[in-house]
């Protein structure tokens, strides 16, 4: 039953746990792979027992039952002190999960010095995800005393609260601090800026944008791209003209973060470049740019750059040359998408289809799902669907399909529906498409390598798959970071470039 995770098998499985002739650990996996709610009061009930096995097998069964039910809280909270440092530390990461509040207090000693480092990084981040100002003072203290290892979970956990109270005290220790963890002051500055416009601290992140280390100088320009002031977007093209490599990559992003259209020209100009680290940022940073300017006499100029990356830049830069032609197509008004792309564009457009590439393939389906109403997409997003290899391309195409509509485009998803050997690719052919949702969200992606100690993965290439059905190719930086200003909500999928074929 814990494999086939079947929910009408709640109710049995509660009652064995009554019984006690089947070893509860067991019983208890089995009822949170049912991923009923149902299940989640017998689990929580199991919290009870004597036996820390028993209660470290309940916790572990109430991961996939939890979601957002709030009637776990106060169970949990009771657990904060369990003699089980399992359980304490789970306990206090389902409270963030859930956002409980009134965990805050208790959250915050467990935080402190004294206790376990493991159970001080689970309270740091249940803080940051309950995020309430209450806990600035706590985390800042974490983030000045140590150790340098809970460093990254309080700077993280600031940059979540968002707190302005927060800024002097940052700024004063970015100033000051030398330690190995300097960056991670500098991240927390630039979060707890986000959105919000404060001379000073701007200054000193321009400053720190030319430290001699470049993890400072990353998380500085990312805290600029988070700020989103103008002022600093004529800095930022400088680093892109004279910078050292690096810099100059994380520079574009943030250009595009900020949307500056004074900046199209320079970015522009850096597409020629044999880099496709800095090119495939720089291009996702063009589409940014235009993307919020649709209108503007640029966006045509644009199009053709895309559609020039897409057919000869490297890796990244040719899936987010389809990518930013993707979202350009669909942010401007229907009756012009043609337009936008010229005489020559369309045929370039449907040969992109046919790329070696099956992110720049399922990127290039979301462009032609724009064109509603045209047969030739039509038809390209039908062989697709039939006749690729990859799944993910088949299900790109059936959403494809379903928005742009049409006689033709029912029939090619009732083939794919009734036929296709994959159940996911058939489920995608029924199920309707949900509508695009706005690029609203900030995410930071920190990538380890788990079989060497969570050591960051650095400067290797990834995609991420969002939720309005694009992918957005890039390479981790000097940190191990990925990091975007304009992310949909909804869950995202990250994966190595390295496996793209498996894709």
């Amino acid at each position: 039953l814990a494999e086939v995770g079947d929910p009408r098998a709640t109710a049995t499985l509660a009652a064995e746990l009554e019984r006690g002739r089947v070893a509860m650990p067991l019983v208890l996996k089995a009822l949170g792979a049912t991923r009923d709610p149902a299940a989640l009061v017998p689990v929580l009930g199991a919290l009870a027992s004597k036996d820390a096995a028993i209660r470290l097998a309940a916790m572990e069964a109430l991961r996939p039952l939890i979601g957002s039910d709030a009637r776990a809280g106060d169970v949990l909270v009771e657990h904060l002190t369990d003699d089980d440092l399992e359980v304490r530390v789970l306990a206090a990461e389902y409270l963030g999960i859930l956002r409980v509040s009134a965990s805050g207090p208790k959250l915050k000693a467990l935080a402190g010095p004294g206790n376990p480092s493991r159970l001080r990084a689970a309270a740091i981040d249940a803080l940051g995800e309950i995020g309430r100002p209450e806990a600035t003072k706590t985390l800042l203290d974490v983030l000045r005393e140590g150790p340098t290892e809970l460093h990254r979970s309080a700077a993280t956990a600031l940059g979540y609260i968002g707190d302005p109270t927060a800024i002097a005290a940052l700024v004063s220790q970015a100033q000051s601090d030398r330690g190995p963890t300097r960056h991670e002051v500098v991240r927390a500055l630039g979060s707890t800026l986000r959105g919000r416009s404060d001379p000073n601290a701007r200054k000193l992140l321009r400053q720190l944008a030319l430290d001699g280390s470049v993890k400072v100088s990353l998380a500085a320009i990312a805290g600029l791209a988070a700020a989103k002031d103008p002022g600093d977007a004529a800095f930022l093209r400088g680093l892109v003209e004279q910078a050292a490599a690096d810099r100059r990559r994380a520079a574009a992003w943030a250009l595009g973060e900020l949307r500056d259209s004074g900046s199209i020209e320079t970015l522009g100009a850096g597409l020629s470049s044999k880099d496709d680290r800095f090119v495939g940022d720089a291009v996702w940073a063009l589409g940014e740019i235009v993307v919020a300017n649709p209108k503007d006499k640029a966006s045509i100029a644009a199009a053709q750059r895309f559609l020039y990356a897409g057919k000869h830049s490297g890796w990244a830069g040719a899936i987010n040359g389809a990518g930013a032609l993707a979202r350009l197509l669909w942010a401007t008004p229907r009756e012009s998408r043609v337009e936008l792309l010229g005489t020559a564009g369309k045929p370039a457009l449907t040969a992109l289809a046919f790329h070696k590439s099956r992110l720049v393939r399922i990127n290039i389906a979301h462009a032609l799902a724009s064109l509603s109403g045209d047969d030739d997409a039509v038809k390209m997003l039908a062989q697709l669907l039939r006749d690729d290899p990859s799944v993910h391309v088949r299900i790109a195409a059936a959403r494809a399909l379903a928005r742009a509509g049409g006689a033709k485009a029912a029939a090619a998803l009732k083939l794919a529906a009734d036929g296709d050997p994959d159940p996911q690719v058939k489920a995608a052919a029924k199920t309707p498409p949900a509508a695009l949702p706005p690029r609203d969200e900030w995410r930071l992606f920190y990538v380890v390598d788990a079989s060497a100690d969570d050591a960051p993965v650095r400067q290797e290439p990834y995609f991420v798959h969002t939720a309005d059905d694009l992918i957005w190719a890039s390479y981790t930086d000097a940190r191990g970071d990925l990091t975007s200003e304009h992310m949909p909500a909804g869950e995202a999928t990250v994966w190595a470039g390295s496996r793209e074929a498996e894709y």
